[in-house]
């Protein structure tokens, strides 16, 4: 953990195996004492910045997990199903008949290897803003 000791010991032997223990110790590689982020810590990515990078194109169509509803992205972040528009939350929750919907975890575009979840983008954007 990158931490300094001070050791008092009277005893030399049991000072000199501390000292040894102490040295035979592997340091943790950095990358693993990175603190643990949740969803609400993690850096906020809006629908938007897909369409901004060129991850998503204005015009593309979103799918539903089984393909069988579909909206449209619009150039300003919105997505249209069928005459309403909104954000992919209020979009998916109303394309479901739902109260509410994650729209990150709803919403999926087409990619030649299949579908991709949009969350799978945004985690692509996250960790280009972690390694910045």
């Amino acid at each position: 953990l990158g931490r300094s000791y001070i050791g008092f010991e009277r005893d030399k032997t049991y000072a000199k195996a501390a000292e040894q223990r102490i040295a035979a110790i592997e340091p943790l590689p950095e990358a693993s004492l990175a603190p643990f982020m949740t969803a609400r810590e993690a850096p906020r990515v809006a629908f938007s910045e897909l369409i901004e990078r060129g991850m998503i194109m204005p015009g593309t169509k979103l799918f539903d997990a089984k393909k069988k509803l579909g909206a449209l992205v619009r150039a300003d972040g919105a997505i249209m199903f069928g005459d309403k528009v909104g954000s992919i939350h209020r979009i998916g929750a109303v394309a479901q008949g739902a109260q509410a919907c994650n729209g990150w975890t709803f919403w999926h575009v087409e990619t030649k290897k299949g579908l991709k979840l949009i969350d799978e983008l945004r985690a692509e954007i996250r960790a280009g803003m972690s390694a910045e």
